[in-house]
């Protein structure tokens, strides 16, 4: 069991932060009033409409009918397309949208983006871990994202039994509170059970997020940005191919000068340039290359 899913499935009514997949009902359903939401990479729907005006209550005659007369639903999609789309704010040429590298000096921002929006802590996003219920032929096979901003509504009338059939996935009921704030934009923050420590160890969850940045393009050091570059300034652009690219990148880590030596060269440059009697710079720079402190700073 994932801290974000209910322990059992609701089989009776909707609830909010259900998800919904893409049946051929819904697909049918789609097609006739929202055609762009059949999307290949809109993979799953997640109820938002709050759970309370959700509930199947009798109406006129033996007819039951729920408080919502619509169903807000929001699109669900690869988790990699939420990477991606945050790694593109930091990729500023041409060269690294083109073929999945980033300015190494970003990675940062990415890994607090990926903690924030893997705890449900950022507003436009609800992260949904892989799952699927014991007995449920149906559920999430790799970790997507629900898109909160891309929400339809669909009639409750006409569709409700529709969406109920459709349901593989529950949230829990903090997980739920959660998503009704995000989705409200409030300003207080729900309290949920994060993963440090509830599902891993600190030092997992870091692992977890490099692997996952990793995986999502090639990260670069500025100076081996920039010698990139100039190397591949003269290729026919029919032949740079991302796979001629992170080859030649590979080429050019190999090659490129080490960030401590940047460094200690710079140092050396400045001190030379007020003055320092060589002497003096020459062993400075000898202090600062054998220092372990300062190698494992650069490192990071």
């Amino acid at each position: 069991m994932h801290i974000t899913y209910a322990a059992e499935l609701d089989r009776h009514s909707l609830q909010q932060g259900d998800v919904l997949q893409r049946t051929p009902a819904i697909d049918a359903l789609l097609r006739e009033v929202h055609p762009h939401y059949t999307k290949d990479d809109y993979r799953y729907l997640m109820v938002l409409t709050q759970t309370c005006d959700l509930v199947p209550r009798l109406g006129v005659g033996d007819e039951k009918r729920c408080k919502a007369r619509y169903v807000s639903v929001a699109a669900v999609r690869p988790f990699e397309r939420v990477i991606a789309r945050e790694i593109a704010r930091y990729q500023r040429s041409p060269l690294e949208r083109d073929h999945r590298l980033c300015d190494a000096t970003h990675r940062e921002k990415v890994e607090q983006f990926l903690a924030r929006l893997l705890n449900n802590n950022e507003e436009e996003f609800f992260y949904l871990h892989p799952y699927q219920y014991a007995g449920v032929e149906a559920g999430l096979t790799e970790p997507h994202c629900a898109f909160l901003a891309l929400s339809i509504a669909i009639k409750s009338d006409l569709h409700y039994s529709t969406c109920l059939d459709a349901k593989v996935l529950q949230l829990n009921d903090s997980f739920q509170h959660k998503l009704g704030w995000l989705v409200g934009k409030m300003y207080s923050r729900v309290g949920t059970a994060d993963w440090v420590p509830d599902v891993c160890t600190e030092e997992d969850f870091k692992k977890a997020i490099d692997a996952m940045l990793s995986t999502a393009c090639a990260w670069i050091e500025p100076t081996v940005k920039k010698l990139l570059t100039r190397r591949l300034k003269g290729v026919d652009p029919e032949e740079l191919t991302t796979e001629r690219v992170l080859a030649e990148c590979e080429q050019v880590k190999m090659t490129a000068p080490k960030k401590k030596d940047v460094l200690v060269d710079r140092l050396g440059e400045i001190l030379a340039e007020q003055n320092v009697d060589p002497g003096i710079v020459r062993r400075v720079k000898n202090l600062v290359r054998s220092d372990s402190d300062i190698a494992e700073c650069v490192a990071k």
